[in-house]
C-alpha cells in the first residue's frame, strides 16, 4: 500500500548517483523546438545498483522501447514508478518489493546518451516530478 494513505512519504533515491536531467519543459535552443520530460536521469556507473522507493508489486520487467531494461512497480493508490536503462533486472512480474530492496542493477540499454538512470512517478497515467517525493539528491 501507498506510505500515508493516498500519498507518499518522501523517499530516498532509487540510486546513490546525482541527478543529470530534471523534469518538465525541455528547449532546445538550436531547432527551437519543445519537449516535456515526464521523468529524471541519474548519473550512474554500469552495475551500480537500483532500489525500490516504496513498498510495491513488479508490474512490468523486461525490455521496453526508448527506454531498455525497464522495471515498473505498482505502489497502490494509482502510484508508480518506473526505471529504466537497466543494465539487469533482479525482479519478475508480480513479485512484491520492499522500499530499498533492490530491483536491478544500472546500465545504459536503450540509451543514447550512456550510462544512467531513466526514473519517472506516476499517478494514474499522469507523470509527477520526482522531486518533490525524493530526498534531495546532489545536481550533476
Amino acid at each position: 500500500t501507498v506510505p500515508g494513505g493516498d500519498l507518499f512519504l518522501i523517499m530516498d533515491a532509487p540510486v546513490a548517483g546525482p541527478l543529470l536531467r530534471g523534469f518538465g519543459r525541455v528547449l532546445d535552443r538550436e531547432f527551437r523546438t519543445a519537449t516535456f520530460r515526464k521523468g529524471v536521469d541519474f548519473a550512474v556507473e554500469i552495475g551500480d545498483p537500483v532500489y525500490s522507493v516504496a513498498d510495491g508489486e513488479v508490474r512490468f520487467a523486461g525490455w521496453f522501447r526508448g527506454y531498455g531494461k525497464l522495471v515498473i512497480l505498482d505502489h497502490g493508490g494509482e502510484y508508480f514508478s518506473v526505471s529504466g536503462h537497466l543494465d539487469a533486472i533482479d525482479v519478475e512480474v508480480g513479485e512484491e518489493v520492499r522500499g530499498g530492496d533492490p530491483i536491478g542493477l544500472a546500465g545504459e540499454t536503450g540509451s543514447l546518451s550512456g550510462p544512467r538512470l531513466y526514473f519517472e512517478i506516476r499517478k494514474g497515467s499522469g507523470a509527477l516530478d520526482p522531486a518533490d517525493w525524493l530526498r534531495p539528491v546532489p545536481e550533476g
